[in-house]
C-alpha cells in the first residue's frame, strides 16, 4: 500500500507540474483504474478548465479586457491559436480585436469568399489595408487594428441605414448576387465585390480577373434555384465590366460605327519594358532590329514577334511587362493600349500611360496591307488545320485513339503507350510482347497521370494563345477600318459576341452570322442618311460598291465556305459552287464587259 500511495503521490505532483495544469481557477480530476488481472493499472486523466469565454466576453462588452488576468488572456490566445506575445495591454488589445471579428461578425472578401482578418496571410492583409487608403507598413498587430477598425466603422453605417445584415444561411453566391443588384450602376464597387479592388484606372487584365471569380459565383445555371433574380445579378455583372473595360463603346454617339483616327499626346506615358515569357530577354533592343514604332503595333495586339535570343513567338498578352516606376510585373490588355492605368503593388500604386511613337502614313499603309494579308493567310491555315483533324478523327480507333500502339510497334515511338517505358530494342516481336505483356497497373496509372499532367499544360499553353490570336484578329480587324466588307476576317467567337452586342440570334454558322450583322449595321446606317428624293421619309436603297482591293488576295485558294462568308460580308447572296461564286465576286467588280484579251490581230482569239 505504501508503494501504491507513493505512485499516487507522484502522479499527482506531475500532474500539477503539467503544461496542461496553467491557472489556480483550473479544475484537476484524477480518474484512477484499478485492473487485477495479474497487475495494476493506472490511468491518470487530468483535465484544466480555463476560465470561461464568458467571462472575458462580459469584460469585453464593458470595455474592461485589460482588467482580466494575463494567464487567462493568455490562455484564451492559445485557444484559438493566436500569439501570446507582449505585455498586457497588447495581448488585451489582441483577445478585444479577436471577440470583435467573432461577435460583430467582421469579413472582408477574398477570391469571392468570406474570409476574417486572422485568416489572412499577411501578402494579402497589407495588400487589402493598401487598397483602402491606410498605411500597410507595420507589423500584424498593427494591420489587423487599421483593417477591423475601419470593418467595425462600416459594420456600423450599415447597421444605421438597416442594410448591413444579411441571412448567414444563404449561399455566398446569393449574398454577392443581392449586393450587385443593389449597387447596379456603381460599376466599379460591382466588380470590387469579388475582394479585387478596382478602378478607373485598373487594368483590363486586372478588371478580367475580378469579373471570372465573381461570374463563377453568381452564375445563373448556379444560383437559378437558390435565386430567382440570378439573370438579372449576371446581367449587371457582365454590364458592369463592358462599361469599365472598355468605355468608349458606351458614348452618347455608340451607334457611329466609323473607324475614328486616335489624337492623343504621350503626357505621363512611357516606353515600358518588355520582356521574353520564355527566356527573359528583353524585347526592342537596337540589336533585334525592330523599329521603335514597333513597340505600338505590339501593344495594340496587331502582331506577334519572335525573341532574338531563343526565337519564342510571343505577343503583348504572353510577354512579361513590369511597371516603369518599381519595375515590378503586371497584367496588360490590348484596351489598356490608350489609357492610362495604375500599378497594381501596393507599394507603387503610380499611374502610367503607353508611348506612341509616330509612324508615317506611307508605312502605316504599308502595315496594313501587311496585315490584311496575314489574317488572311491565317484564316486559310486555320481551316486546312480543322479539316486535316476531321479527316484524322474519323480514322481513329477506340481502343487506340491516336494510334501510339501501332506506332509502338512499328518503331516510330521509342516510350511505350502504355507504361511509358523506354525500348532500345528495334525488333518487331520484342516490341510487340512487351505491348501484349504490358499489364502493370501502378506502372500503367503513374504514367496515365504524367501523360495528363502534360496535357493539362499544353492545354492550358494553347489557351492562352488561342486568347491572344483573339484578341489580335479583333483588333486588326478593327485597326483595318472595322469595315463591314471585311467581317469574313472576324471568328465565330467573335461575330456571337457581336451578335450579343446588337441584341442579334447568336445561333447559326458563320455565313448566317455574318449576314445577320451586316442587315443590322447596313440598317443602321440607312436610318442615318437623308431620302434619295422617293417616298417622303424612306431610307435609300443602299447598294454596295465592290472594288478590286475589297477582295481577298488569295481568293482562287479559298474554300467554299470561305467564299460563301465574303460573299455575305458583302450582303449578296452567293452561288453553290466555288467557280460560280469566284465568277459572281469578279462580275460585281468588273461588271458584265468582257476581259480583254490578246489576238493575233485577224480577229481570232
Amino acid at each position: 500500500m505504501n508503494e501504491r500511495r507513493v505512485s499516487f503521490a507522484t502522479l499527482f505532483i506531475l500532474a500539477l507540474k503539467s503544461d496542461r495544469y496553467t491557472h489556480q481557477s483550473s479544475l484537476l480530476k484524477l480518474h484512477v483504474l484499478l485492473l487485477t488481472s495479474g497487475n495494476l493499472f493506472v490511468r491518470l486523466k487530468v483535465e484544466c478548465t480555463m476560465s470561461s469565454e464568458a467571462n472575458l466576453k462580459k469584460l469585453w462588452e464593458s470595455h474592461t479586457l485589460p482588467k482580466a488576468k494575463l494567464p487567462d488572456l493568455k490562455a484564451y490566445l492559445k485557444s484559438v491559436g493566436l500569439p501570446m506575445t507582449g505585455e498586457l495591454t497588447a495581448i488585451a488589445k489582441r483577445v478585444e480585436m479577436y471577440m470583435d471579428v467573432k461577435f460583430m461578425d467582421l469579413f472582408v472578401m477574398q477570391d469571392g469568399k468570406k474570409a476574417t482578418p486572422f485568416e489572412l496571410k499577411p501578402v494579402q492583409l497589407r495588400k487589402i489595408v493598401a487598397q483602402l487608403g491606410m498605411d500597410p507598413t507595420g507589423d500584424k498587430d498593427e494591420l489587423h487594428s487599421s483593417l477591423i477598425g475601419h470593418l467595425k466603422s462600416k459594420s456600423k453605417n450599415d447597421a444605421g441605414d438597416g442594410a448591413g445584415k444579411s441571412n448567414s444561411n444563404e449561399p455566398q453566391g446569393v449574398i454577392l448576387a443581392k449586393q450587385i443588384l443593389e449597387m447596379h450602376s456603381d460599376y466599379p464597387s460591382i466588380l470590387s465585390a469579388s475582394g479585387i479592388n478596382i478602378t478607373t484606372d485598373s487594368s483590363v487584365a486586372t478588371m478580367r480577373k475580378a469579373y471570372l471569380k465573381l461570374s463563377l459565383l453568381i452564375h445563373p445555371d448556379k444560383l437559378q434555384s437558390a435565386f430567382p433574380d440570378a439573370t438579372k445579378a449576371f446581367q449587371c455583372l457582365v454590364n458592369a465590366y463592358e462599361r469599365m473595360s472598355q468605355p468608349e463603346l458606351f458614348l452618347e454617339e455608340e451607334d457611329d460605327k466609323k473607324k475614328k483616327k486616335v489624337m492623343r499626346s504621350n503626357d505621363g506615358c512611357h516606353r515600358t519594358d518588355i520582356f521574353c515569357p520564355r527566356c527573359k530577354s528583353e524585347w526592342g533592343l537596337p540589336a533585334s532590329g525592330v523599329e521603335p514604332y514597333d513597340y505600338n503595333f505590339l501593344m495594340m495586339g496587331l502582331r506577334t514577334y519572335n525573341c532574338a535570343l531563343c526565337l519564342f513567338d510571343y505577343g503583348c498578352m504572353t510577354a512579361v511587362h513590369v511597371c516603369p516606376f518599381c519595375k515590378k510585373e503586371f497584367d496588360y490588355h490590348p484596351d489598356d493600349y490608350h489609357r492610362k492605368i495604375k500599378c497594381s503593388n501596393a507599394k507603387c500604386s503610380k499611374h502610367f500611360g503607353f508611348f506612341m511613337f509616330n509612324i508615317s502614313e506611307r508605312r502605316e499603309r504599308e502595315y496594313m496591307q501587311e496585315i490584311r494579308e496575314k489574317r488572311e493567310k491565317i484564316l486559310k491555315d486555320k481551316e486546312q488545320l480543322a479539316e486535316r483533324e476531321r479527316r484524322a478523327q474519323s480514322r481513329q480507333s477506340k481502343t487506340d485513339p491516336h494510334g501510339k500502339e501501332k506506332l509502338f510497334i512499328m518503331n516510330l515511338l521509342d516510350q511505350c503507350p502504355r507504361c511509358g517505358e523506354e525500348m532500345d530494342e528495334d525488333s518487331f516481336d520484342v516490341r510487340f510482347n512487351h505491348l501484349k505483356g504490358c499489364t502493370n497497373k501502378a506502372k500503367i496509372a503513374a504514367y496515365a497521370k504524367r501523360l495528363k499532367e502534360e496535357q493539362e499544360a499544353s492545354d492550358a499553353k494553347r489557351k492562352l494563345q488561342e486568347m491572344e490570336e483573339e484578341v489580335q484578329n479583333i483588333q486588326s480587324w478593327e485597326y483595318l477600318g472595322g469595315k463591314t466588307s471585311e467581317m469574313w476576317l472576324l471568328s465565330e467567337n467573335q461575330l456571337r459576341k457581336m451578335c450579343e452586342s446588337y441584341k442579334l440570334d447568336g445561333t447559326g454558322s458563320k455565313e448566317e452570322l455574318i449576314a445577320r450583322v451586316v442587315r443590322h449595321r447596313n440598317a443602321l446606317d440607312s436610318k442615318r442618311m437623308l431620302t434619295d428624293g422617293g417616298e417622303a421619309g424612306a431610307p435609300p436603297s443602299k447598294k454596295m460598291k465592290i472594288t478590286l482591293q475589297d477582295l481577298p488576295k488569295n481568293l482562287e485558294s479559298m474554300s467554299l465556305t470561305q467564299l460563301k462568308c465574303v460573299c455575305a460580308s458583302f450582303g449578296i447572296t452567293p452561288k453553290n459552287t466555288k467557280d460560280r461564286i469566284i465568277n459572281q465576286l469578279e462580275t460585281l467588280v468588273h461588271g458584265k464587259e468582257q476581259m480583254l484579251q490578246i489576238t493575233d490581230g485577224s480577229g481570232k482569239k
